[in-house]
């Protein structure tokens, strides 16, 4: 079997609070699919700051990776954002995927601020045709706002942490596959789902007992969902199974926003460099993505 080279760029913050609150969990289910999934060489994890400090992600993601086995290193990369005077300064994140692109053409699910990406591509222009495509979690179609059963306000947090790195990406010419809020928020994975989890293994349990509280801070703040969204889960299957995802060529542009922070704009009749955006699901292809995350916990 020829296995898919595939990078995870991640801001994991499983059993991580913040001002007394659960933070996201969902970039630890990827980092365990990736390193446990029979298709992928899990090539290396870089964290970077967002959901948890870096260094604070750095030692989840170490967990993770060591509770499963794997092999794969981890690099600690950006505390913050780029800047438009200084750019993107290196770090060992930033060094380590160089090195793995050296070795060959790789994927990178991109799932938390993107600014080891765009250090990368500052720093190192020589890789980037070697980068074989990016899946990120940002974007939105034109116009758009984020609502969630009529709560408006909900950040493009991955886009908003950085938007000078996402444009770096985007104009540089690797090939780009969005999936953000819109896709996600359209499925859900609930106390349920996460039960079926329990006892499977240790990775399992780790997985369980993170996501809990989170699952009860999510459904508390947004009583109409059933459970929290996995939208990180949905970078990784981007790259390994396209097929359970409308793809749409779109232009872009960052547009700034009377109300907050300037928006990640796509629209298919928009003309310059264009992106996949991912509004939806191919029919069966919802079912079949939530029944491969939890497939994808051992």
């Amino acid at each position: 079997m020829n296995r898919r080279r595939i990078w995870v760029d991640t801001d994991p913050a499983l059993g991580f609070y913040q001002e007394g609150a659960p933070r996201d969990v969902d970039d630890a289910f990827v980092i365990v699919e990736a390193a446990q999934n029979e298709a992928v060489e899990l090539c290396g994890v870089s964290t970077v700051f967002g959901n948890a400090p870096a260094d604070v992600g750095f030692s989840i993601a170490s967990q993770l990776i060591d509770a499963t086995g794997s092999r794969a290193p981890v690099a600690q990369g950006a505390a913050g954002p780029g800047d438009e005077r200084s750019g993107f300064p290196g770090n060992n994140a930033v060094l380590a995927l160089a090195q793995a692109l050296e070795e060959g053409p790789l994927s990178i699910a991109a799932i938390g601020p993107l600014t080891n990406i765009a250090a990368l591509l500052e720093l190192h222009p020589e890789h980037a045709q070697r980068i074989e495509r990016v899946a990120i979690v940002a974007g939105r179609t034109a116009g758009r706002p984020f609502t969630l059963h009529g709560t408006s306000g909900v950040p493009d947090f991955n886009f908003e942490s950085d938007p000078l790195a996402c444009r770096k990406l985007l104009e540089s010419g690797v090939p780009v596959t969005l999936v953000g809020f819109e896709l996600t928020s359209q499925v859900a994975l609930t106390r349920e789902h996460l039960l079926t989890l329990r006892g499977r293994s240790p990775v399992a349990d780790l997985l369980v007992d993170g996501a809990l509280p989170w699952l009860e801070w999510w459904t508390n703040t947004f009583p109409g969902d059933p459970g929290f969204h996995p939208w990180d889960s949905a970078a990784l299957a981007a790259l390994l199974r396209p097929e359970l995802f409308v793809h749409e060529p779109r232009g872009w542009r960052i547009t700034p926003h009377a109300t907050g922070p300037p928006w990640l704009e796509l629209a298919p009749e928009w003309q310059g460099s264009h992106a996949l955006y991912c509004p939806g699901f191919t029919p069966g292809g919802a079912q079949r993505f939530i029944a491969g995350i939890l497939a994808g916990v051992p």
